[in-house]
């Protein structure tokens, strides 16, 4: 399954409640071409139980870059898109509104303020994911740009939105998103007017035009995997994961095991763990590997790839 530009996975399931859904995020010409041209071929194929078959994804959303993503030189004039702090972001949702930004409401929804202009404030909006509460950095100006990130040393995994997910039937969320909205809230600005528009960025890999995320849930005791290949046409920069326990039950510690290739790599105990992937040891290009998850309760997993061809 695939072409010789095609990131194949295959993968398997033990209990037919396990829902799975698969974001591919991707440039849009990739994406038309694969859909146009040769639309009984993915770019990857995931297989489940027989009688929970799933053959594409649902979304394919580019990932780009803000345009005032460059190098500034001393002798150009401070812009306001040029104070956002690129050398510490690391992955980010964003969006550029035409609805005039009040910096004096803008700092309202902030628990801490890192900084503040005459034309530009940045600070930390607190989002919940289940029982822990996630730091999301959050730029705004008044260019039009909000942008929701998290620092150059966390993983792509830890945006990975737990609060609210429907674990019978998951739909790929990001707190980076979450943190954009209650931007928006209190600059007065209507966040649906502008969801459609949200974009995604990694700052740490410029030159990733995709992010993969297999994300699975479930209702308890049961064990998914996914096996693939990644091609060695491919360049993957980042891969992390995102571990949550939903339900905590009495006299029991209720955890998610993250497998590869049968050795245990992280054991999540009643809460939402995340991390990178060391690529010296893991998921070596050009070799099927399995990413296997057991389960206990309600509880969730996510991989996340970031990757160009």
């Amino acid at each position: 399954m695939g072409g010789t530009v095609s990131f194949q996975a295959f993968g398997g399931i033990d209990k037919m409640n396990l829902k799975r859904r698969v974001l591919v995020m991707a440039s849009a010409i990739l994406a038309l071409s694969i859909i146009l041209s040769i639309f009984s071929v993915l770019p990857y194929s995931i297989g489940y139980d027989v009688s929970n078959q799933q053959t594409a994804p649902d979304d394919t959303i580019r990932l780009v870059a803000p345009p005032f993503v460059h190098i500034v030189s001393a002798a150009e004039p401070l812009a306001a898109g040029d104070a956002f702090p690129q050398s510490e972001a690391g992955f980010c949702s964003w969006i550029l509104v035409s609805d005039p930004i009040d910096l004096e409401k803008a700092v309202t929804v902030y628990s801490q303020i890192e900084d503040l202009g005459m034309d530009h404030a940045r600070g930390i909006i607190p989002i919940a994911n289940l029982r822990i509460t996630e730091g999301v950095h959050v730029y705004v100006d008044t260019d039009g740009y909000i942008i929701a990130y998290f620092d150059y040393t966390d993983p792509a995994s830890r945006a990975i939105k737990w609060e609210g997910q429907n674990f019978g039937a998951p739909v790929v969320a990001f707190l980076t998103d979450r943190a954009i909205e209650e931007m928006c809230t209190a600059l007065g600005i209507s966040y649906g007017a502008y969801e459609d528009q949200l974009l995604r960025f990694d700052f740490n890999y410029p030159s990733a035009t995709t992010m993969m995320v297999f994300e699975n849930t479930n209702a308890g005791g049961t064990d998914d995997y996914v096996t693939f290949l990644f091609p060695e046409s491919h360049t993957l920069y980042e891969a992390s994961y995102s571990l949550a326990v939903k339900d905590i039950v009495q006299y029991h510690n209720d955890h998610v095991i993250l497998y590869h290739d049968g050795v245990q790599v992280r054991d999540c105990v009643e809460t939402v763990c995340s991390s990178k992937y060391d690529l010296s040891m893991y998921l070596t290009k050009g070799e099927s590997h399995t990413l296997r998850t057991w389960m206990d309760y309600t509880s969730g997993s996510a991989n996340v790839f970031l990757y160009s061809v």
